[in-house]
């Protein structure tokens, strides 16, 4: 975290699930190590479940947004946390965020977010990079990176003009290798 009261503190994106009377159900959190790594602590995590594999960036002033992966439905959800991670909003269904239960990956660079996924209802096709400049309300630039068959996908910071992303591509399947691609922030419009 790079400001507010928990500056300094490192966070990572996680996820457990619980299986109960038979019923499994994912939930989404952190961890989280204000020793620059000897330790580490988990945060609470999301109050209901249904959320799974998770991305963390840091908005606005030392609030942390997670974006998840849903278990049900055809969009990605997000929620947030103005404690360091400790606990979280409620996940929230974003509607700009298509996406067919596959993994993401969101980056905050100089007040804009953006989110890599398989941008898809259906299927693991249509990899793009999506940009906020609202702290993630509102989605409007889009970037297409691949039409194709595409999965899970991970996206960082080159320079204050570039991202890199890489993710699962391929003609016939989406796990048939690994693409990478420089991606200009101006492109995502």
């Amino acid at each position: 975290i790079q400001k507010g009261i928990h500056k300094g503190r490192l966070v990572a994106p996680n996820y457990f699930t619980t299986r109960e009377s038979g019923k499994v159900t994912s939930y989404s959190h952190i961890i989280y190590s204000d020793d620059y790594g000897k330790t580490w602590k988990p945060g609470e995590p999301t109050p209901v479940g249904g959320v799974g594999e998770c991305s963390v960036a840091e908005i606005g002033e030392g609030t942390l947004m997670l974006n998840m992966r849903a278990d049900e439905g055809f969009y990605r959800k997000s929620c947030t946390s103005i404690d360091g991670g400790l606990t979280w909003s409620s996940p929230q269904i974003s509607i700009d965020q298509i996406d067919c239960k596959c993994q993401g990956s969101i980056l905050s660079i100089g007040g804009a977010v953006f989110l890599s996924n398989a941008a898809s209802a259906t299927e693991r096709i249509n990899m793009t990079i999506k940009k906020s400049t609202d702290n993630g309300k509102n989605w409007k630039g889009q970037y297409t990176v691949y039409e194709g068959n595409s999965g899970y996908s991970d996206i960082v910071e080159l320079s204050d003009s570039q991202i890199a992303i890489i993710y699962e591509g391929g003609e016939k399947r989406y796990t048939d290798g690994l693409a990478f691609k420089v991606v200009s922030i101006k492109s995502i419009q």
